[in-house]
């Protein structure tokens, strides 16, 4: 929606900005799928 709005009003920094997004949160997810078992505290097993 970002990115239509930034594209009517012809602004390319929103423009860059609201294509880069993705990368970015995909980015942020594969680096917390491959860290995240890494950060979990050990569980007790009582």
């Amino acid at each position: 929606m970002t990115l239509l709005y930034a594209i009517h009003i012809d602004k390319l920094p929103i423009i860059l900005g609201s294509m880069f997004l993705p990368f970015v949160y995909a980015r942020n997810l594969w680096l917390l799928m491959r860290h995240g078992s890494a950060e979990k505290p050990p569980q007790n097993e009582a």
